[in-house]
């Protein structure tokens, strides 16, 4: 087989990442971010042809990864998935790829998770519903209250559009989304969370845009403007968290649901998660938890 240099191929993945998997652009930057450093390591150590990087070569470049300032589980695993997809699509181009499946996540079970308790999601609210202008109010208390009704990641909120509502005078509403991955689901939505957001459709701005949430020039809100919004009003809230931001509220719905007596199964599909094992993050155990359940024995 033909030399084929590290840095070419890494391309052609991108590409490929790009026009036949069709991920979107923030995923694809995050490849090509993981892959980045990749290619910076075997160029740092004049390495440069596909066929001539071995096992050992991938051990001390994951051994770096694990001495470095940000080597934790999470990074470790991310770059290592990474490097699992590029050399799959490599193996579909006749390189071996049997080496690098041998190596396998690391498990971290001590993971902490950042989520509002009820107290705080109320306070969250509340900040909300008094902060803010009137029509900020309606919209940012309607995009809060998707968020902490359905668990939807900041992507398919913002990629939300108006044909993807389904409003129902009786039962639950419905929103049609697209998972990461490219798939579409539908969720219900609670009936209060469904009159906020007809409350907020009723005064937006009647445009061409479609997408759902817009901001005053009548564009529709990019993820970095929903990150701010929702760390603005959890200041405000004097909410301080380790990690701040939608996920938070992702996060939020998943241990509520779960406190609730909801199986992991349906936290599972309601949260669009493709495995079980990311759900089982949220079967940390609390203090307090403890306390309850102690408090429920009796001698």
């Amino acid at each position: 087989m033909s030399s084929y240099k590290l840095e070419t191929a890494i391309n052609g993945f991108l590409g490929y990442l790009r026009s036949v998997k069709r991920l979107s652009n923030r995923t694809i930057k995050a490849y090509q971010y993981d892959l980045t450093s990749f290619l910076g390591y075997f160029r740092d150590n004049n390495v440069l042809d596909i066929e001539d990087i071995s096992k050992e070569h991938i051990n001390q470049y994951l051994s770096c990864i694990t001495l470095s300032k940000t080597g934790s589980t999470a990074n470790y695993n991310r770059k290592l998935s990474c490097i699992r997809s590029f050399y799959n699509y490599l193996g579909q181009k006749g390189f071996n790829k049997a080496f690098i499946e041998e190596y396998r996540p690391v498990k971290n079970h001590s993971r902490q998770i950042s989520y509002l308790t009820e107290v705080e999601k109320k306070k969250f609210i509340d900040t909300v519903k008094y902060h803010s202008t009137p029509f900020y109010k309606i919209r940012d208390l309607s995009i809060i209250s998707l968020f902490l009704n359905t668990g939807i990641r900041v992507s398919e909120l913002v990629n939300l559009r108006i044909d993807d509502i389904d409003f129902r005078k009786e039962g639950f509403s419905y929103i049609r989304i697209t998972r990461k991955g490219g798939s579409e689901e539908t969720l219900p939505l609670s009936n209060e969370v469904a009159k906020r957001i007809q409350k907020y459709l009723k005064k937006r701005p009647q445009i061409k845009e479609r997408r759902v949430f817009i901001g005053r020039k009548g564009t529709n809100l990019q993820a970095n403007s929903i990150y701010y919004l929702v760390k603005k009003y959890l200041r405000k809230a004097d909410i301080n968290k380790k990690k701040m931001g939608p996920h938070m509220l992702r996060h939020t719905v998943g241990v509520s649901l779960l406190k609730k007596g909801v199986d992991l199964f349906t936290i599972q599909k309601i949260l669009g998660h493709k495995r079980l094992d990311t759900t089982s993050v949220y079967l940390h155990v609390e203090p307090e938890d403890i306390e309850r359940a102690i408090n429920l024995i009796t001698i």
